[in-house]
Parts: structure tokens; sequence; C-alpha cells
């Protein structure tokens, strides 16, 4: 009798979804940082550190987060970073630089978590003569979610301005995470717990 598990496809098409999405949020600062930065009085410097404070965040979390990956699983963090980065959107209407490198360093969790939560699972789940081609659909959301965010955010931005930007950005970030949500609960491998 074989084991019940879901086939390769749902594990690909879910992990794509989630690097997509991660890649989307991660590419809105330079976009959506010269019309704040703007309104604010920022110096136009500041986009450079927002930046830096994305990545950051994704370098803090591979070197820290190994602990929550592992007891939470993969998917489940990335899903989780995904929420609180789409949360941290509200904070760019404060005019603080501060607040805005703290928001930007929580929205970049998710760029450090999404290799090692799709690594993870396309290792189970994908077939050995298939694994190469998995892997390569789970690195095409990188690229993907930089085109959506070139896209598409500019010009929300000139029609509507980066209020009502950032907005739309949190529904893109948060909708697909509704399809996810379930699927990770029987994707995420977790350790066993003794007693």
């Amino acid at each position: 009798m074989t084991r019940a598990a879901p086939t390769w496809l749902m594990p690909v098409v879910a992990i794509f979804t989630l690097q997509t999405t991660s890649s989307f949020l991660n590419r809105l600062i330079p976009i959506i940082a010269p019309a704040m930065s703007e309104e604010f009085g920022w110096n136009g410097s500041s986009i450079g550190y927002l930046t830096a404070s994305n990545s950051m965040g994704g370098l803090a979390i591979l070197v820290g987060g190994s602990a929550l990956l592992r007891q939470i699983g993969g998917m489940r963090t990335l899903e989780l970073t995904l929420i609180l980065g789409a949360a941290c959107m509200a904070f760019f209407l404060y005019p603080s630089v501060g607040i805005a490198l703290v928001a930007c360093f929580v929205m970049g969790l998710s760029t450090g978590a999404a290799n090692p939560a799709g690594s993870e699972v396309l290792q189970r789940f994908s077939p050995p003569d298939k694994r190469n081609l998995m892997f390569s659909i789970k690195q095409a959301g990188v690229p993907l979610g930089g085109v959506i965010a070139g896209l598409l955010v500019p010009g929300i931005v000139v029609l509507a301005g980066w209020r009502i930007a950032l907005l739309v950005c949190a529904l893109i970030v948060l909708v697909p995470l509704a399809f996810t949500w379930r699927l990770s609960a029987g994707l995420d491998e977790r350790p066993a717990r003794n007693g």
C-alpha cells in the first residue's frame, strides 16, 4: 500500500507561488521609496538604506532562523514572514526613516525563508527524474516577482498614489496565502514530538 501524499505538482505550484510572492514583496521598496522620500522630504540616499535593511532581514533569518524553520516548517515560516511583511507596509505611512528601516528589515525576512523552505519541500516531493526541472520552476518565481512588481506597481503609484499602491500590494501578497495555507500543513515536515 502506498503512502498517501500530494503529487509533485501541488508542492511545486505552492512553492513557486510563495517564491514569486516573496520576490514581489521585496522588490517594492526601490519602486515605492522614491515617491515616499519625495513626499516626506527624505534624502535620496534613504532608498539605498531601506533596500539594505530589507536585505539584512533576509540575511538574519538565514543566519538565525533555522530553529524556527525546523520547528514550524519551512512553508509555514515563509507564509508567516509574508504576512508580517504585508502588515509592515502600514508603517510606511508614518514619516520616519527609522520606522521605515525596521519595516523593510521585517519585510526582508521572507527573502531569507524562501529558498530553504522551497528546497526542503521540493527535495522530498519532486521525483528524481524531475528534480532539476522542479527546482528551476521554483527559482523562476524570483525574476517573475520582480517583473510583476516592476510592471504593476509604478502604474498604480502614478494613477492612485503610493499609499493606494501599498494597499494593493499588501493584498497581492496576502491573497496567494489563502491558496497555500492549508497545503503547508501537509507539505511541511516537522520533527516528531517526544512523549
